[in-house]
């Protein structure tokens, strides 16, 4: 489509942006789309192992509401970090492919005044700005990444400290018990896929 814009359109929009767009932000898009299509699939996977948990065993009802809430406020809390880093980042990165594409398209007036050395340091200071925001990226998407590892484990225990006794007195079959201790760790377990995946 960019190339149907008028010359004035086309004028307009730096040739950086551009490229970033093209090989950075399509390759985002792209993973949106695989990450909302997955999102539905574990939404309809949730739904039927709530369905067999209430209607099995309602008691564990607690842990088809926690879950789900849990996630969604641990994940409204921090959306707003990573979003930052990301949007540093795609900066970082449009400056030093802006700096780049200049240079070529400036080469021979580069040279003819002796500025290599002077781009050099140019391209040298962009690449570690990248590398600054790269890891900071990382950093803050690591460490999202690790409550939530916690949370499978924290939900099986809290369920087989709940449960367990009540197999022991007869109350609950131990079929529909290990039924649901599978269903809890299902469900914790997929949402912390789908967490980690939403955020790398």
């Amino acid at each position: 489509k960019f190339l149907n814009f008028s010359e004035q359109a086309r004028a307009q929009i730096d040739p950086a942006h551009m490229v970033v767009a093209l090989t950075e932000e399509a390759r985002t898009v792209a993973s949106g789309y695989k990450a909302t299509v997955d999102m539905f699939r574990r939404f309809g996977k949730f739904v039927l192992l709530a369905f067999f948990t209430l209607h099995s065993n309602p008691e564990v009802w607690w842990v088809v509401v926690m879950i789900p809430i849990l996630m969604a406020l641990i994940g409204c809390c921090t959306e707003g970090s990573l979003v930052a880093a990301d949007e540093l980042l795609s900066k970082r990165e449009t400056q030093m492919v802006s700096m780049v594409y200049e240079s070529c398209y400036k080469f021979h007036l580069i040279s003819s005044y002796w500025q290599r050395p002077r781009m050099n340091e140019l391209f040298a200071f962009r690449t570690e700005a990248v590398r600054l925001a790269r890891a900071k990226q990382m950093s803050i998407s690591r460490h999202l990444n690790y409550w939530a590892r916690w949370l499978n484990p924290v939900f099986i225990c809290i369920f087989l400290s709940v449960a367990s006794q009540r197999v022991l007195d007869g109350s609950l079959q131990l079929g529909v018990f290990l039924a649901s201790l599978k269903v809890v760790s299902e469900i914790s377990s997929d949402f912390v896929d789908l967490d980690e995946f939403l955020i790398n």
